[in-house]
């Protein structure tokens, strides 16, 4: 069942998406997600765009690594870690006459990769905003694809209800330098 604050929270997050601001958008919506349910989202969004270009193993990667919710210890951080790296060397290898879909498919990859990565709660070593950058890369994604069908069902995929558990925003995960004391963290 849908709350009214959760209504509330992505009337608004949908008009920002609507006038062309996903990263405000993403940040409404993502503050009201449990960081530990950050990866799986993330995932989702992901999977959704990836369904657009040709298979590219890097992000097969990705996606397994996020999907896989056993306990993590360090080798594993370090396949999550390099898996988020090799989509951004894909990323940077690609060459002005690639597709600007596919162009921009890899960097939202790269910030899923971003957002997986801190919602496993090991130190954050990127950006404590990139999972708001991820959504303001699907929103260019829906510019480029220009197919309202898609448009939509990717801001159903972002606004899912069932993430949105936080009827007090938070912003981002323990291990955050510039989060972590909101959370007790030292």
């Amino acid at each position: 069942m849908t709350e009214k604050w959760q209504e509330d929270v992505i009337r608004s997050a949908r008009g920002q998406w609507d006038a062309g601001d996903g990263y405000e958008a993403g940040k409404s919506i993502v503050e009201h997600i449990p960081n530990e349910d950050r990866k799986f989202w993330a995932a989702n969004i992901l999977e959704q765009v990836y369904g657009l270009v040709e298979t590219i193993p890097e992000i097969e990667s990705l996606l397994n690594l996020a999907r896989n919710d056993e306990k993590w210890e360090i080798e594993a951080q370090e396949l999550l870690w390099d898996a988020k790296d090799k989509v951004g060397h894909v990323h940077n290898a690609l060459d002005e006459s690639a597709p600007l879909l596919t162009q921009e498919v890899m960097n939202l990859a790269y910030y899923a990769g971003k957002t997986i990565y801190n919602a496993r709660n090991y130190r954050a070593m990127y950006d404590h905003n990139g999972s708001w950058i991820l959504v303001a890369k699907a929103k260019t994604i829906t510019e480029y694809n220009e197919d309202s069908d898609f448009a939509e069902a990717l801001w159903e995929t972002i606004a899912n209800r069932q993430f949105m558990k936080l009827k007090i925003p938070t912003h981002c995960n323990p291990g955050c330098p510039f989060c972590g004391e909101m959370y007790g963290a030292p």
